[in-house]
């Protein structure tokens, strides 16, 4: 059996999702990309990868697994479920805004964040919409101070109402109902990867 291309579905979504930071190039530059996202993700560090294996792949047809695993995650799995997933692998791009490189969501992950306040919104009743998709955004990652789009729960009770805390102990819910929901996804995704040689499957992953 010839080894997964990934050693795990976790691994294997990370890299579908970040390698849609870097635009479609000509074989050699694309192969650099694909090397820095390894290396970002920790599964390249000196000498060749040892966590995945793309033989017989070029890097345009590895270009194009990674769009499959992105379009199985979208069609297969349930709503939610897919939005968490798209939350918290996709990425944010860079935009020219007022003369200044910003952060920016993607469409897909913005689509997701927003889809997944809407679907959280009757758990928290007392909150301002936005204020739940920002701790959706703030909880997958996606918002931060460095970002230059971060808010803290202070600022988020200045601008909404309700008391820091209140965004918090809201945070720490919001979080755990997100890992409930990319476990499930996982779970679901695995053996069709598995079966599909995308990632290995119990023995196999030596």
């Amino acid at each position: 059996m010839n080894q997964a291309m990934f050693r795990s579905t976790s691994q294997a979504l990370h890299f579908a999702f970040m390698i849609q930071a870097y635009e479609v190039s000509v074989e050699n530059i694309m192969s650099k990309a694909i090397r820095a996202i390894m290396k970002e993700l920790g599964i390249w560090n000196e000498g060749d990868p040892s966590t995945v294996d793309f033989s017989g792949l070029s890097p345009l047809e590895i270009r194009g697994q990674c769009a499959m695993i992105r379009a199985i995650v979208r069609d297969r799995l349930p709503g939610p479920e897919a939005w968490a997933i798209q939350a918290r692998y996709g990425v944010n791009k860079i935009a020219a805004i007022d003369g200044k490189k910003r952060f920016v969501f993607s469409r897909e992950r913005q689509e997701a964040i927003m889809s997944l306040g809407d679907w959280m919104a009757p758990s928290f009743p007392n909150f301002n919409p936005l204020a739940v998709d920002i701790l959706i955004a703030k909880a997958v990652g996606a918002l931060n101070k460095k970002q230059a789009g971060g808010i803290t729960f202070r600022e988020m009770a200045e601008q909404f109402g309700l008391s820091h805390g209140a965004y918090h102990y809201a945070m720490k819910r919001v979080s755990e109902r997100l890992i409930a929901l990319e476990s499930r996804a996982i779970d679901t995704l695995t053996p069709e990867f598995e079966r599909d040689g995308v990632v290995c499957s119990g023995s196999y992953c030596v």
